[in-house]
C-alpha cells in the first residue's frame, strides 16, 4: 500500500509502458472535440498520459488521497502508435500543517529514447 511512510526520496517506483492508440485518443476527441488531432496527438492528453502511469504504478494506494498540483513540460508531442516509457520517481516528501504532501516526477520518453514530458504530481497523501 502506497502510505506516507512507504515513500522515499529518490526511489524509483516502477515503469509504464504504453502504445498511443486512436481507441484511446477517441475518448479524448469526444470529451474535447476542438481540440485538434493530426499526425501529433493534443498537447492537453499528456496530462491523461501521465495520470494512466501514476494510476498503474503507485497502486495500491488507500482512500482519500488528493490529487494537489501538477506542472508538465512537454519536449515533444507524440504521434498515434507511439510507444512511450514512464518513469515514476519520489521526489520527496514532507508534512506541513499536519498535511502529507509527496512530490512525484514523471519523465517519459519515446522511440529512441527522446525525452517527451517531464512533470511533477503533488499528492496531500491520507495516511
Amino acid at each position: 500500500m502506497f502510505v506516507f511512510d512507504r515513500f522515499e526520496p529518490g526511489a524509483v517506483y516502477g515503469v509504464h509502458r504504453e502504445t498511443l492508440s486512436a481507441d484511446a485518443l477517441r475518448a479524448w476527441q469526444e470529451m474535447f472535440p476542438d481540440d485538434p488531432v493530426g499526425p501529433a496527438i493534443p498537447a492537453g492528453y499528456i496530462s491523461v498520459v501521465m495520470m494512466r502511469a501514476y494510476f498503474a504504478v503507485v497502486t495500491p494506494r488507500p482512500p482519500g488521497n488528493i490529487h494537489a498540483g501538477q506542472r508538465l513540460v512537454v519536449h515533444a508531442l507524440p504521434r498515434l502508435g507511439d510507444r512511450i516509457e514512464i518513469s515514476v520517481r519520489c521526489a520527496r516528501k514532507e508534512i506541513r500543517r499536519d498535511r502529507r504532501f509527496v512530490w512525484l516526477e514523471f519523465n517519459a520518453t519515446g522511440s529512441g529514447g527522446s525525452s517527451v514530458f517531464d512533470a511533477v504530481m503533488t499528492s496531500i497523501v491520507a495516511e
